[in-house]
């Protein structure tokens, strides 16, 4: 039969047990509040850019949009303001980084250029990023 020296097996316990303690005292992951804004735009020549005069792209009101953490939890929303931008809080996020989602109006959908792929939904990190998002006339 074989067996464990005695000192290994010492060393080998007090490891583990300093192990446990440094796994049951370690600060629990904080959540995540933060001030987003941005924009949501009509972009009328679908390059993903709201540009100024003379082809300008105004932006567009009471557009919804919604924030949600890595668990899909709605964590802020808002409309934007007659001049398309927004400003949220999100709360109680699991992580910095949040799922922005704009919900188009009946008629719009997202540009070509917009958002992460083409789509109405963007990727941020909460207090340090800008959402602008370009919507665009709907294929009849």
């Amino acid at each position: 039969m074989n067996r464990v020296p005695r000192p290994f097996r010492t060393s080998l316990l007090g490891l583990l047990a300093a192990l446990a303690c440094t796994v049951a005292s370690a600060a629990p992951v904080a959540a995540a509040d933060g001030l987003i804004e941005g924009v949501v735009f009509g972009d009328l020549n679908l390059n993903g850019i709201q540009d100024a005069a003379p082809a300008a792209e105004p932006g567009l009101a009471d557009v919804i949009v919604r924030a949600f953490d890595a668990a899909g939890a709605e964590v802020g929303s808002a409309a934007t303001r007659a001049d398309g931008a927004f400003s949220l809080y999100a709360l109680g996020a699991k992580s910095d980084q949040v799922r922005i989602q704009v919900f188009p109006p009946e008629g719009l959908c997202s540009g070509p250029h917009t958002g992460d792929a083409g789509t109405t939904v963007e990727f941020v990190r909460v207090g340090t990023s800008k959402v602008v998002v370009g919507l665009a006339k709907a294929a009849d």
